[in-house]
């Protein structure tokens, strides 16, 4: 399916916009001809989370997220994947491997970070993987290359 999607998409010239933490919804939406990605199309992020951050409102920037919504819904792992699928691109100027890279070992002191994310039990992300892995890992496919 996500084959046939991808290529329809490319035929038809639709483009698809990542999640973006203040303007995605849950589902899907319709921004500017494009289709903006909701929460439910992230690998590994849950309502529960959706929810905390709609509850925060408007984040102005990553120190805002953190000091307003992470927490127990929030955690680590799922700050780590809204990262990676460039939920933040519209607040930062910093990319999404230095925003990681900021996050673990800045304000989680892990200094043993070794540049990976884990999605799941047995999917793990590298900071030095290509953006069309990423995109795989996070999305389920490559159609949202962004």
């Amino acid at each position: 399916f996500a084959v046939v999607l991808s290529l329809t998409s490319k035929k038809l010239k639709i483009e698809f916009l990542p999640p973006d933490i203040n303007k995605s919804g849950w589902g899907f939406s319709i921004e500017d001809d494009k289709i903006r990605l909701g929460f439910c199309s992230i690998k590994g992020v849950g309502e529960n989370v959706y929810k905390k951050v709609k509850e925060a409102k408007r984040i102005k920037n990553f120190t805002d997220f953190i000091e307003r919504v992470s927490g127990r819904a929030v955690n680590k792992k799922a700050i780590l994947i809204l990262i990676a699928a460039g939920a933040f691109n519209s607040l930062e100027t910093e990319s999404n491997e230095e925003l990681a890279r900021k996050y673990m070992l800045t304000i989680r002191k892990e200094k043993d970070w070794d540049g990976s994310i884990n999605i799941g039990t047995r999917m793990v992300i590298k900071n030095t993987d290509s953006r069309r892995n990423i995109n795989k890992a996070i999305f389920g496919s490559e159609l949202f290359a962004f």
